[in-house]
């Protein structure tokens, strides 16, 4: 893993609630002390991940969203909270669109 892509993967950890903006994020960088701009993360993102950085955040939380499904009892209210969703109907929303089911029927599939 480039040195890059592993700070981008600790960004995007640290920022999987998505409360951040990119251009709040990339002051702290290297990359953004260099190039002095916000947008020269997200080219160097997109080049280095394969996808944008809201896109990773997503796939990163739906992700989570999946194993907290299969290997916890929390309820989807729960979930949703817990991943920084604004609302569960938001979650359940990205998740069918995802997924092309709902989360319930994703926890109930054998």
């Amino acid at each position: 893993m480039s040195r890059y892509r592993f700070s981008f993967f600790l960004i995007a950890l640290i920022n999987c609630d998505g409360v951040l903006p990119v251009s709040a994020i990339a002051p702290v960088t290297a990359l953004a002390i260099k190039s002095g701009t916000p947008n020269y993360l997200s080219s160097v993102f997109k080049k280095e991940m394969g996808m944008a950085v809201a896109e990773y955040i997503r796939a990163q939380k739906l992700s989570e969203v999946k194993r907290l499904l299969t290997e916890t009892d929390y309820s989807l209210s729960e979930i949703a909270l817990s991943l920084g969703y604004s609302s569960q109907s938001y979650f359940q929303n990205q998740f069918k669109a995802e997924f092309g089911i709902t989360p319930i029927q994703y926890k109930t599939a054998d």
